[in-house]
């Protein structure tokens, strides 16, 4: 094998292994489109919820840990327009790497609204290891379904 071809299976390896650490890009209308990794999301302040909720194999209950999604559409700087609780007139899509997307309401997240704890999280049920992808997790669903994996973008509009 030459010198060269080496040193280019070499890259590529390495930009592989680079593109699978989990990182989500927040975008759509805020102030300050950003991208989150996972370094990020564990320097700043994580939140513990406890979810259960159906799949097509029965009842689940985890333990995730994570960061709260509204703290991270704050830092993103959501751009609210004028008029009445502009706040929640946003919609929040979320998308995993596979395509999926689901839709949470600002009022279901903001503080003097359902206030949820919805978070992105990291880690499940202590586990010592990191998810190999962030989660969406929605306490109080009643099913599973917004439970977005790989989670790879939010947009709020």
């Amino acid at each position: 094998m030459k010198l060269s071809a080496l040193f280019a299976s070499i890259f590529l390896y390495h930009a592989a292994l680079a593109a699978e650490v989990p990182a989500v890009r927040f975008d759509g209308a805020v102030a300050h489109p950003q991208t989150f990794t996972l370094a990020d999301l564990k320097a700043m302040t994580a939140r513990q919820v406890d979810a259960t909720f159906g799949t097509m194999h029965g009842q689940e209950h985890h333990v995730w840990t994570g960061v709260l999604l509204l703290d991270l559409i704050g830092k993103a700087g959501p751009k609210d327009e004028g008029g009445k609780n502009p706040a929640l007139r946003h919609v929040v899509l979320v998308r995993g790497k596979d395509g999926y997307v689901v839709a949470v309401a600002d009022g279901e997240i903001d503080p003097m609204a359902e206030n949820k704890p919805v978070i992105l999280a990291y880690r499940r049920d202590g586990d010592a290891g990191d998810l190999a992808g962030l989660r969406l997790v929605i306490p109080g669903d009643q099913h599973g379904a917004r439970q977005v994996h790989d989670v790879v973008e939010v947009d709020v509009r």
